[in-house]
């Protein structure tokens, strides 16, 4: 290959669009096993209040469920996420529903998963300063207002007489180690704000959840319902995004296409 090519090649790799060209080919070829069909890539979303706009990496669809992804190609490096808690069956998600005349329903709602999945608050990586906004946080930010935007534009697309509740799922695929750190709260130092040691465990994926400021809230809302303290506001604003390593996409799709045994969609 010539310095050119060379050259030429390191700034496409750069660009992370192979890693993405990569998954949807391999999603298509393995769709005999998890059952998810590509129906989007590169789909653009705007958020009109906002004026955000942005691409959709891929659009996954099964049955009434709606995979999100993104993509984020890093190199040599190892997302930590912290576990003071054991790990979760619940899921934070989005849920649309078309309601003929009535108005739309847009709710985050919790659903119960068909297996344990590590869930975490806390994401370290290294060589992040202290004084940034946390990367994968920036991350899934943009990722749920595109769910949001997403929902949106389905819902006036599809047919009305179809009333039957469609979720979204958000998930930042990348080619990060994923470990966990386990640990008991109360085995943290006071003086030092440090560990002294923690169970380190590398995963397939991870349930990230936290309170994100997005426009639709939980099924409060769709209640006509209000908050009347900060406890039930902050539980309202928490969201679930799930991490998921390149070499564990198709294992995270079929658990991901049960997701929903108990929620009745």
């Amino acid at each position: 290959m010539s310095e050119n090519n060379k050259s030429l090649t390191k700034d496409v790799n750069k660009s992370g669009f192979p890693l993405q060209i990569w998954l949807e080919d391999s999603i298509k070829r393995s769709g005999d096993k998890h059952g998810w069909d590509v129906v989007g890539h590169e789909h653009y979303w705007r958020n009109q209040k906002t004026g955000k706009d942005g691409y959709i990496d891929l659009v996954l669809e099964k049955d009434l469920s709606r995979a999100v992804i993104e993509c984020k190609r890093v190199l040599d490096t190892k997302w930590i996420f912290l576990q003071p808690d054991m790990p979760s069956l619940k899921a934070r998600l989005l849920r649309s529903q078309s309601q003929a005349g009535k108005k739309n329903l847009f709710t985050w709602f919790d659903f119960n998963m068909t297996e344990q999945v590590a869930k975490s608050s806390f994401c370290v990586v290294r060589g992040q300063a202290e004084k940034d906004k946390p990367m994968l946080e920036r991350l899934a930010s943009i990722v749920l207002d595109s769910v949001e935007c997403l929902s949106e534009e389905e819902i006036e697309i599809i047919n009305p007489k179809h009333n039957k509740p469609i979720i979204y799922v958000p998930v930042i695929v990348t080619t990060a180690e994923l470990q966990t750190c386990q640990f008991s709260a109360a085995s943290v130092s006071a003086d030092r704000g440090e560990i002294k040691d923690g169970n380190f465990e590398q995963v397939r994926f991870v349930n990230f959840s936290k309170g994100f400021s997005t426009k639709h809230s939980l099924a409060l809302e769709a209640l006509d319902q209000v908050f009347y303290n900060l406890k039930d506001a902050n539980k309202a604003n928490e969201r679930s995004v799930f991490v998921v390593n390149t070499s564990h996409v198709e294992a995270f799709l079929i658990v991901l296409k049960n997701l929903f045994q108990d929620s009745g969609i």
